[in-house]
């Protein structure tokens, strides 16, 4: 089979463009294999990303619970930044392998 020369319209996925999801491209040129998707509730679209960020702030309350109860969270001499610091290690973490978005 003859890929074409220029990459399929992927945006919206429509069409015949579904057949060359992941195929190779006049062999340096990839078409991405994870098609973007959006979170529905009752309608309405949400972005992965939302559901990254509300899981590392829960996560993040959790960790900063932890450590006020050890006594460790005194040390740091500014605890916001460590609690903005901690939601983005965890949005990294969650949005890298949990939730691709």
């Amino acid at each position: 089979m003859i890929w074409p020369a220029t990459p399929p319209q992927w945006i919206g996925c429509t069409g015949p463009s579904h057949r060359y999801l992941g195929a190779k491209l006049d062999g340096f040129m990839t078409v991405p294999q994870r098609v973007p998707r959006e979170l529905e509730i009752r309608g309405i679209y949400f972005s992965p990303l939302l559901l990254t960020v509300i899981l590392a702030v829960i996560a993040t309350w959790f960790t900063c619970k932890l450590l006020n109860r050890y006594g460790q969270y005194e040390h740091f001499e500014q605890p916001v930044l460590v609690y903005i610091s901690f939601v983005l290690i965890y949005s990294f973490l969650i949005g890298t392998f949990i939730i691709p978005s």
